[in-house]
């Protein structure tokens, strides 16, 4: 379902890093050829991540594929949310800054992308 942003501040230009902007160009070939494959079936939706015909994919399927995902990868149950620590982690791990960090996530004070949510 769509829903609008939190607040004013959450409409933004965020700047990415090289890894992130790779991600998602190589995540828009594997689109194009959905959309391809697809053909007449494809439903522009405007979304990023879609279905492989082009729709909304369900928040349902999301969370069922994740723990699929942590299963076989024979971790410890992990909450969905988990992965917005891991992210800002990986990020510190990978010497973003701080504040490009903040940014990304929209945090406007810095003390609480680190105190919160980087972790070693």
């Amino acid at each position: 379902m769509l829903m609008p942003v939190k607040s004013a501040k959450s409409r933004r230009i965020v700047e990415l890093p090289t890894v992130c902007i790779d991600a998602l160009r190589a995540h828009r070939e594997r689109q194009d050829q959905e959309r391809y494959l697809a053909g007449s079936r494809w439903k522009e939706s405007g979304y990023i991540f879609t279905s492989t015909i082009g729709t909304p994919i369900d928040d349902r399927k999301i969370l069922k594929e994740f723990n699929a995902l942590v299963a076989a990868a024979r971790l410890p149950k992990q909450r969905f949310h988990d992965l917005w620590h891991a992210c800002i982690s990986l990020l510190g791990a990978m010497s973003v800054t701080v504040k490009v960090i903040a940014g990304i996530v929209g945090h406007s004070d810095v003390r609480l992308t680190q105190t919160i949510y980087q972790h070693v």
